[in-house]
């Protein structure tokens, strides 16, 4: 999220994040089968994306203000895996004019509606699983085959 946020000049709309943090997941799971957030995306009461665990610690870390998150410190980005910053880079770029509205229309896919569906039918169901974002990105059913298998592997481990 900082190397995000350093190329918004250090700062970013919350929805405008969240739906890029989206894009990026999926890009990266449809491509890679790899996750570049650890986190859960959801759906919120007013069925924007957002991932959950960074959303209910983003107070911890950084300043909101009016709806924009603030990074106020320094960072070394030298962590990043090199495919992870050229995918951030990639929608970084192609997003950095876009409105709260282009966000929500992009994020609109299988893995949304399928989640949406659920949420309205039952507002615990909110999760969007990294399966179903991998599909939504055009990930090969091989692709998909290998999720699932980290997946049942990492639940058999604890992880």
């Amino acid at each position: 999220v900082n190397y995000i946020l350093s190329k918004f000049e250090g700062k970013l709309e919350l929805k405008k994040l969240y739906g890029l943090m989206y894009l990026i997941q999926k890009d990266y799971l449809s491509h890679f089968g790899k996750t570049v957030f650890e986190d859960k995306f959801v759906l919120d009461n007013w069925l924007y994306i957002k991932p959950f665990h960074f959303h209910q610690n983003r107070k911890n870390y950084y300043e909101v203000q009016d709806d924009y998150l603030v990074f106020n410190g320094k960072v070394d980005f030298d962590y990043i895996a090199e495919m992870e910053k050229k995918t951030i880079d990639t929608w970084c770029e192609k997003c950095k004019d876009w409105s709260v509205e282009k966000y929500h229309k992009e994020t609109d896919d299988f893995a949304y509606r399928k989640a949406k569906n659920r949420f309205l039918q039952d507002p615990d169901l909110t999760v969007i699983t990294d399966i179903d974002i991998a599909k939504a990105g055009g990930g090969t059913s091989e692709l998909i085959d290998y999720i699932r298998e980290n997946k049942a592997v990492e639940l058999a481990l604890g992880a």
